[in-house]
């Protein structure tokens, strides 16, 4: 219930008043016309699904493929990421007949045991822990395809993935001691993570090209010929000699060896000639000879090698192979057969045909059709004829009369080369192959044989043998010639007559992944497909619905004066699917992998013949291998690459410099784009809309940079070399303004901010600041903008240009109409670490230490969240100095935009961590809640709950964050680290395979979630579970046994129920599953918010409530919201844990929707509960009682005062338009109030009291009849088994509507409380403007409300009525606040504004906030209070912000006073829409201004007022935050005990108390994350002790 604010008179002065203008009457009941009604699908600040733009500057030249991983020693303790499972074992070389790549590759055969090891040093085993081969083999740029797009494959198929390895600089030798070093294997760890190659020693590994090598030595050596420092690579594939003596033979390779040595041939170096051997078809010929069997293939012989000698041998190439044709006629329909069967190629005469006998077997004929299979020695095959009956007009011959019909003698020639004879020449059938014939005649239709075959009939009816064409085929298996080119051997004769031959090889960086033995248990790596197999994937693929990527990188010239980079791969949606500006799913034209399969398309942007590659994924996964093998770049101008995705964004075109004079070559085989070509592929404006304000940029390389100076305003001179590497260039334009954009003025700024020395700048809201706040400056970052860094004459310009493009506009132009002015680009940076040791203090041992690289600076400055739009990280809302905006939450003093690459762990979750926060639309404009409302020197700590959603997959949670007074400076501080998040709880749970996980994981079979069954009027709650689902009501069951898309019965009621519930394997990518597939569990929280709850309302009093209160003090502190997952969620504030989840029966009719593939969005529980304490017959409890928002019309509530231990019991009723048709959708929260109910004598009970919401007279199967809103009055202990009754357990005040053309609905009330604590004056405000007073007084009955609110001429009159200056009705969407004043009457204080549809966003009428002064006489002159009796305060827009007029007025009804005032709210688009906030002489109203263009996005202001007289309370910015806000909390500060006064002989004293005013606001274009702001208004002095005996609760 809201509390009413006993305002102090000491603070007002008695009869200041002002004035107002027009009266507007009430209006009577009608027939109600068709009213707009309110679209409560999405909300407005849902509907933002503009794609997310990301640019890959991909900076790679060769210290890129360098070694992931430095250290000299494998650390077993150490988990190395990459392409191997680290906690798999493998072995080398597939042996299955038929592996791909022969073999040479790493299989996964198992996993560790509990230590992490694979074998133990006494078992001798021969297998490699995953762990030991990603230390080994992993490069830096292997770990960011990993994260990207799963990895580079070697092997793609439908069925097989196998990975590689990037192929490493060409110039390395293995064990290259600065790029990829050796590693050592301790002896303890031989024969446990790698085989025992040998006992007593080191083993040492490395990697060269695409090779990784084993052996005793880490001494470098040629990647072919490695020495000892490869020789413990296993041996190649063993050759078994089965004749000495002749030695000729031809044997697969890998063939096993025998166990008898007895020829040992001295050899290191074997060559394998001849492809494999297939059978061509199109070489094949019909023969009339038909051969009985097939010649068997035939090889060459190789030269017979005698002991003692050498010898060369060429390759000796397989006989190819011949297919043979086969041809026979037989009979196969009808009753009438060849005696004997015609012969291949032969001929036979037809005797007459009694066509009675066959029948009609029909047209058309079947061509001849092609078989051909692999089978190995297949048997002879016959080609079958088939009859057809062709009725008598398919086929005509040489007749002997001009009558078709005519009987006569017919005779046929079917040589079957075309499928229509030419007519003869009338008479003319005796000559050629119609010798004989006395006339013309032709054939039709019909594909005939070659064979000659002759019929006489009678009838012209004939029978006409076809033939299929059937081959004799060889399975070709792939038969390798193996020889010694030129080495020495020798021959040990033995009796055996065997010999082996042995070499050791290398091994491939190959490693075959998402198999059958790791497809379900690497869920980081692999995903099902449709088609049922697993495949690796990467972030790309994760969010590609929403995510536009394009990748930049570098031509192949290594020289130093060639400028920046080029776009490789152009901006585009890269899945099967994307989401377009509506939100529809819609099919890519150019996907760049197979939604089916999973496999990459090779081309998906037709660069085709030119090049063979094209795509962001292939340029990421294929350069080093597109062009010449192991070439990568040596000069990176890192800092121009980056401006050149800069420009990108800005709609400019490409440098000229960056392609002047670029050849074939320096493509290296891979396409670059610029303005000339086609869409999408060429270089073209990737920013749609203006809208599309998320872009970033992911750079990625070192810091020893090379000549990247040409950005605008470089103007320095460092060397003779930078006239012709470096050149000048001038400032640039930013598109659509005359303001320049100077990277030397940017960066400059960056050396004030890291150094703590103040420079002056203007902010993007042209405010002036500087740029001094910096806890922790760094005097080592002096003089950057003219500062040299890298290796070559490098500057710091790109981390400016970052830090500018993350804070101001860096595009003014118009597009569509829109203004540009909005884009910006985010810059997260990936820091190679080229020589470091992954270290971001001085302890690395690289020469440019990290935090003075322009890497790390480009992180720190062009990724943080400028909450306040200030430009300055170090300053957060309220002035507050800390490192909150920049700082990484877990590592101190470290930018959340920067990893360092040869911190793999970090790096992988740093991309993961790029791509949530860039991909996900998500926000929380609705309400927060905190733990507490007083903060003090000894309780500084609080907490602050904030719900999100994701505008893609429709996902959501409650985050956990804390909130920290610091006593030093008395500021609240928010923590952006997240304690909890419950939408990850509930996930992580679904997916656990422990039997009792811990807390605060609860398995979806755990989970306690209720529903209610009703049945004719009865109300029981019952679990809501497979086992139970015959106890649920027969629609709801029917429902959920039906397809959501096609409306019939599928009978999946049981997988949906523990869909439901959280349980993903029948989710589509499972095996069989065809459920929607979710990222989260939990779905999205828009209208609704949570609610903290612990102890009792302390402001609520009655017989045995303090008991009761004591009672509770100490039970389990619990967070209450509803989601559009169909629940109402109740998780523990403490951990996260969900202790139960409830299921409204209103909505359960629509779960089913959920689970649709195909889904689309739609409410289910979808408004703010309210959980407050009321007596329930003769006990008091705890109640949770709230609305449904668009899912249903209606509210339900629950008995929440033990949440530990909730049942069935608890569920204790629901309302909806079933139960009443006035009933509506319920959005804000519902009120608990104490009232009279009239009789004899006069009881009090307690009900619900709520307004009929939107959409009452929406037609759906409840609608009501006369178009009026309704206040409701239910009752809280209406028994489970009892009907709603009008009259008895529930009463309703009827009010009529002013106008059916606008949107009508009535919003939830407010009460002002008598002695008892009982509601006696009620008011709540509609959509048209009206402000109703309700008079419960008298007691609740049908007559008594019937006269509650106030009549002029029998009509119910509104106490005011809210219009614009055009006369046009505001409407109010939120409950009023009141607050006594001037020792009588009530202030009645609200703001007008509507944002709860999506087209809301754009309207632009005028609102206003209210202070009505009721001055509670019931004459006619105290309603329909005129707006001219309202005083008009000032409200002026300057800029950014507003000031309101603090002039005073003198309160009455006589002639210059004013019953309340007003003030305009001064900006377009300006509205109150959530709930205001009392304070102790404050109130506080929430103003959003939704920007009218994207939806969703927006600005929020806070007006900080007295509530008596409207002037503004000193204290609160008056200026517009980032942000659509939500609800603020009220906190009381008390850090200096002294504030107290002594206490009185009665126990009274004051106290001095500081109102923080805390709120939180989302942009839809940022993270989510909930932006937390504190105003400090005035202290006040408040009562602090008893002041009498009567304050005791009874």
């Amino acid at each position: 219930m809201r509390r009413i604010l006993q305002f102090f008179r000491t603070l007002v002065s008695p009869g200041i008043v002002c004035a107002a203008a027009l009266v507007i009457g009430g209006s009577t009941a009608q027939t109600p016309p068709s009213f707009p009604t309110v679209d409560l699908s999405i909300g407005p600040v849902a509907v933002n699904t503009q794609a997310i733009n990301i640019a890959l500057a991909l900076s790679v030249e060769f210290p890129t493929v360098g070694a992931a991983y430095r250290q000299a020693d494998y650390n077993h303790a150490t988990t190395y990421l990459g392409y191997f499972d680290p906690k798999g074992c493998y072995k080398y070389r597939d042996t299955t007949v038929g592996a791909p790549v022969n073999g040479e590759y790493f299989l996964r055969t198992g996993n560790v045991d509990t230590d992490g090891y694979c074998e133990t040093a006494a078992s001798g085993g021969g297998r490699y822990s995953g762990n030991a081969l990603n230390y080994v083999t992993t490069s830096s740029i292997d770990l960011l395809r990993y994260a990207l797009t799963g990895g580079d494959r070697a092997v793609d198929t439908a069925d097989t993935t196998i990975l590689q390895r990037a192929y490493l600089y060409n110039g390395w030798n293995l064990h290259n001691g600065t790029y990829f070093p050796s590693k050592r294997f301790p002896q303890a760890m031989v024969g446990r993570v790698i085989p025992p190659f040998i006992t007593g020693s080191d083993v040492y590994g490395g990697g060269c090209q695409d090779k990784v090598w084993f052996g005793t030595s880490n001494a470098g050596a040629s990647c072919t010929t490695p020495g000892t420092s490869g020789n413990l690579n296993p041996t190649t594939a063993t050759v078994t000699v089965t004749t000495v003596v002749t030695n000729t033979v031809t044997v697969p390779y890998g063939a096993p060896a025998p166990t008898g040595n007895t020829v040992t041939f001295i050899t290191t170096t074997w060559a394998i000639s001849n492809p494999l051997v297939t059978v061509s078809l199109a070489s094949a010929v019909e023969s009339p000879t038909v051969a009985t069997s097939d010649p068997p293939l035939t090889s060459s012989a190789v030269p017979v090698l005698t002991g003692g000698t050498t010898t060369s041998l060429p390759p000796a190439p397989i006989t190819t192979a011949t297919a043979y044709l086969h041809t026979m006629a037989t009979e196969v329909t009808g009753t009438y057969s060849l005696t004997p069967p015609v012969a291949p190629g032969g001929t036979t005469t037809v005797p007459p045909i009694n066509t009675s006998s066959l029948g009609t077997i029909g047209l058309p004929y079947a061509a001849p059709r092609y078989f051909y299979s692999q089978a190995q020695a297949a048997p002879f095959r016959t080609h079958t004829f088939t009859v057809r009956n062709n009725s008598t007009t398919s086929v005509q011959v040489c007749r002997t009369n001009n009558s078709e019909t005519a009987p006569g003698p017919y005779k046929g020639l079917f040589n079957g080369t075309t499928n229509n004879f030419s007519d003869v020449p009338n008479g003319s059938c005796g000559s050629g192959a119609y010798a004989g014939f006395p006339s013309r005649g032709r054939i039709r239709n019909t594909i005939l044989p070659a064979t000659v075959y002759e019929g006489l009939n009678p009838t012209p009816t004939y029978r006409v043998y076809t033939y299929q064409r059937v081959y004799s085929e060889y399975t070709i298996r792939t038969d390798y010639h193996v020889y010694i080119p030129s080495d020495q051997y020798q021959v040990s004769v033995a009796t055996s007559g065997t010999a082996t031959v042995t070499t050791t090889a290398a091994m491939f960086a190959r490693v075959r992944v998402c198999d059958d033995t790791e497809k379900t248990s690497r869920t980081d790596l692999c995903e099902r497909f449709p088609n049922g197999n697993y495949k690796p994937i990467g972030e790309i693929q994760r969010y590609n619905i929403r995510a536009r990527v394009s990748a930049f990188g570098y031509l192949a010239d290594n020289s130093n004066t060639r400028y920046g980079g080029v776009l490789r791969a152009p901006m585009k949606f890269t899945g099967p699917k994307f989401l377009d500006q509506d939100g529809v799913l819609q099919t890519n034209a150019n996907p760049e992998w197979d939604a089916n399969t999973g496999v990459f398309a090779t081309d998906p942007l037709s660069a085709s013949p030119t090049y063979a590659f094209s795509g962001v994924i292939n340029y990421l996964n294929k350069f080093g291998r597109t062009g010449t093998l192991g070439y990568y770049k040596g000069l990176d101008p890192v800092g121009e690459l980056y401006y050149e995705a800069i420009r990108y964004f800005q709609g400019l075109e490409p440098t000229a410099l960056a392609t002047d004079g670029a050849t074939a070559d320096m493509a290296d085989g891979f396409p670059y784009y610029t303005t000339s070509g086609t869409a999408p592929a060429i270089w073209q404006d990737p920013v749609q809309n203006a809208c599309e304000r998320s872009n970033f940029i992911l750079n990625i390389g070192d810091v020893n940079t090379h000549w990247d100076k040409h950005l605008p305003g470089h103007r320095r001179s460092g060397s003779s070399m930078e006239t012709t590497t470096d050149l000048t260039r001038a400032a640039v334009a930013i598109p659509g303004t005359t303001t320049l954009f100077d990277a030397t003025d940017w960066t400059n700024l960056l050396t004030g901010f890291e150094t703590g020395t103040s420079i002056a700048y203007v902010d993007s809201k042209g405010r002036a600041q500087n740029t001094t706040g910096n806890p922790n400056t760094n005097s080592n970052n002096t003089n950057l903008a003219t500062k040299t860094t890298g290796s070559n004459n490098s500057a710091y310009y790109w981390a400016g240009a970052a830090y500018w493009a993350n804070t101001q506009s860096i595009r003014a132009d118009v597009k569509g109409g829109m203004s540009m002015r909005d884009v910006r680009v985010k810059t997260f940076t990936i820091d190679v670490d080229e020589g470091g040791n992954g270290d971001i203090e001085d302890t690395n041992t690289r020469g440019i230490k990290p935090r003075r690289s322009a890497a790390y600076l480009a992180g720190k400055y062009g990724w943080f969240v400028d909450k306040n739009d200030d430009g300055n990280p170090f300053r957060t809302e309220g002035g507050a100095v800390n490192n909150t905006e920049w700082e990484d939450p877990s590592a101190p003093n470290t930018p959340d935009g920067y990893v360092i690459a040869s911190q793999a762990a970090k790096m992988i979750a740093g991309i993961r961590k790029f791509f949530e926060a860039a991909s996900n639309v998500r926000g929380a404009a609705s309400t927060s809640a905190v733990s507490s409302a007083r903060f003090t020197a000894n309780s500084p700590d609080g907490d602050f709950f904030a719900p999100k959603f994701e505008a893609g997959d429709w996902t959501g949670t409650i985050e956990r964050t804390r909130l920290v007074l610091n006593t030093s400076t008395g500021d609240i501080e928010a923590l952006s680290a997240v304690v909890w998040d419950a939408g990850k709880i509930l996930t992580l749970a679904s997916t656990t395979s422990t039997t009792t996980p811990p807390d605060p994981y609860v398995r979806p079979a755990d989970r306690k979630i209720l529903t209610m069954k009703r049945d004719s009027g009865s109300m029981v709650g019952i679990p809501f579970t497979v086992a139970d689902k015959n106890d649920l009501d027969a629609l709801v069951l029917s429902s959920l046994n039906t397809n959501p898309g096609l409306g019939t019965t599928d009978s999946l009621a049981d997988e949906r129920i523990n869909w439901l519930r959280g349980v993903r394997s029948n989710e589509i990518g499972q095996t069989g599953g065809t459920l929607r597939a979710r990222k989260s569990v939990m779905g999205d929280i828009i209208n609704s918010g949570p609610v903290f709850k612990q102890g009792a309302d302390p402001t609520i009093t009655g017989p045995g409530y303090l008991a009761f209160a004591q009672s509770v003090s100490g039970r389990t502190a619990m967070l209450y919201v509803g989601a559009n997952d169909g629940m109402f969620h109740a998780f523990r504030a403490s951990d996260g844990k969900e202790m139960f989840a409830y299921i409204p029966r209103a909505v359960a009719t629509n779960l089913n929707k959920l689970t649709r593939p195909g889904y689309t969005h739609q409410p289910y529980v979808d408004a703010i509960p309210l959980v407050s304490e009321a007596q329930v017959g003769a006990n008091w409890r705890t109640l949770a009682i709230s609305g449904m928002g668009g899912g249903a019309q209606g509210l339900f509530a629950l008995d929440v005062t033990a949440p530990a231990s909730f049942t069935t019991t608890n569920v204790l009723w629901e309302f909806t338009d079933q139960d009443d048709p006035q009933m509506g959708n319920i959005v804000t929260q519902p009120q608990l109030m104490k009232l009279k109910v009239a009789g004899t004598p006069a009881t009090y009970k307690w009900f619900v009291v709520v307004g009929s919401g939107y959409n009452n007279y929406k037609s759906d199967s409840y609608t009501q009849t006369n178009g009026e809103q309704a206040l409701f009055f239910l009752s809280v202990d209406k028994a489970a088994n009892a009907n709603w009754q009008l009259g008895t357990n529930y009463f309703k005040v009827s009010l009529p509507y002013a106008s059916g053309s606008i949107v009508n609905g009535l919003s939830n009330p407010a009460a002002l409380n008598g002695a008892l604590g009982e509601a006696k004056i009620i008011y709540a405000g509609d959509l048209q403007g009206n402000l109703w007073k309700f008079d419960v007084t008298a007691g609740l009955s049908t007559s008594n409300l019937n006269d509650a609110v106030f009549k002029v001429s029998s009509v119910k009159t509104p106490l005011f009525v809210a219009t614009d200056s055009l006369g046009a009705r505001q409407p109010i969407t939120i409950p009023p606040a009141i607050v006594e004043a001037n020792e009588r009457g009530q202030m009645v204080l609200f703001g007008t504004g509507k944002f709860v549809e999506p087209s809301d966003a754009t309207t632009v009428q005028t609102q206003a906030i209210y202070g009505i002064w009721d001055s509670l006489e019931s004459t006619a002159a105290d309603f329909a209070v005129p707006k001219t009796k309202l005083y008009q305060r000032t409200a002026t827009l300057t800029g950014n912000s507003v000031t309101v007029g603090s002039a005073t007025f003198a309160f009455g009804l006589g002639t210059g006073k004013y019953r309340g005032w007003y003030f305009n709210l001064p900006q377009t688009r300006e509205r109150v829409a959530v709930d205001s906030s009392l304070g102790k002489g404050l109130i506080v109203f929430s103003a959003a201004i939704p920007e009218g263009t994207c939806s969703g996005d927006g600005l929020g202001r806070r007006y900080c007022l007295n509530p008596v007289t409207g002037a503004p309370v000193p204290g609160c910015s008056p200026e517009a935050r980032p942000g659509i806000p939500g609800t603020v909390k009220i906190i009381d500060i008390e850090l200096d005990p002294s504030s107290y006064t002594a206490r009185s002989p009665t126990g009274r004293r004051t106290a001095s108390i500081e109102q923080a005013v805390l709120g939180s606001s989302t942009k839809l274009s940022d993270s989510g994350a909930a932006q937390v702001s504190t105003d400090y208004v005035q202290s006040v002095i408040v009562p602090a002790g008893r002041i009498n005996w009567r304050e005791l609760r009874q």
